[in-house]
């Protein structure tokens, strides 16, 4: 008979590999906002007129802007690896679980011969 541990690290890895996706994909949500804040800055910048006062207070404010999206990512980029980490550490009790359970089988086999 096959442990309920493979089962269990079965639903596990079911559950971290589901919070990897989520994770994934607000990753590239933000990174896509992001990327078109670069371009809006880049278009601005294009046209820029740099001895007016005006204007470089709108640059500041691009700037940080840039900035905080940037924040943004990498913010989610470390919880997108803190959930990949979970995955390969479910990943790898799965197959821990297998290995005992198939060892196990495989005495067990060995001994009714």
């Amino acid at each position: 008979m096959i442990s309920k541990g493979i089962s269990r690290e079965i639903r596990k890895m079911e559950v971290r590999f589901n919070d990897f996706m989520i994770s994934e994909a607000e990753f590239v949500k933000k990174l896509r906002v992001f990327i078109e804040s670069l371009k809006r800055v880049n278009n601005y910048l294009e046209e820029l007129v740099l001895n007016s006062e005006e204007i470089r207070g709108e640059l500041l404010h691009y700037r940080m802007e840039i900035v905080q999206k940037l924040g943004d990512v990498l913010k989610l980029e470390g919880k997108l690896e803190h959930e990949k980490s979970h995955l390969w550490e479910s990943i790898g009790g799965l197959i821990l679980v297998l290995e005992k359970d198939f060892q196990r089988i495989s005495s067990h086999n060995d001994h009714n011969e």
